[in-house]
């Protein structure tokens, strides 16, 4: 687990709300205090989805970002910034490796999936890594690899940061 203090609020907001940047990440949940609090549940409602769409969802537990993010954006939208913001993302051990081309990612059988988790609150905005696990591993090399790979992924976004210790 790493944390990381962005630089840049604008810089980084920008990617989440307005790029696609982080499309790929499914969002377990997101909470937004502005004018009114709001939570979202990012779990999947199969009961929603018919047809091709129903297929498409049948294997996912979390709504990608990309289908959330203008929903969220216009809760944020507006000419003040919210008090605080928190956003909970996830990939699956699988779509950890095809994200970042690193088969190693899914290779623990005991770990589910990673975390990023976002957090803005007194204009600071934070990541911090997390690792969801089936049952307990003394193995962390797979953490490790997937704090190496969210750093190099933040740098290729131009995502400036400080580590936090």
């Amino acid at each position: 687990m790493i944390s990381v203090r962005f630089h840049s609020l604008r810089d980084v907001t920008r990617k989440l709300f307005l790029e696609t940047g982080f499309d790929f990440f499914r969002l377990t949940e997101a909470s937004f205090v502005c004018a009114a609090s709001f939570s979202v549940d990012g779990h999947c409602n199969p009961d929603f989805y018919s047809g091709d769409d129903e297929t498409k969802m049948e294997n996912e537990t979390y709504v990608s970002w990309e289908s959330l993010r203008p929903i969220c954006f216009r809760i944020i939208q507006g000419k003040r910034t919210p008090s605080s913001f928190r956003l909970v993302f996830f990939l699956s051990a699988q779509q950890a490796a095809s994200f970042f081309h690193v088969p190693e990612l899914s290779q623990n059988a005991d770990i589910e999936g990673y975390l990023l988790i976002l957090h803005y609150k007194n204009q600071e905005l934070t990541a911090t890594t997390g690792t969801s696990f089936f049952r307990f591993s003394f193995d962390k090399e797979s953490e490790r690899l997937w704090d190496r790979n969210i750093l190099s992924w933040f740098d290729g976004q131009t995502l400036n940061y400080s580590e936090l210790y």
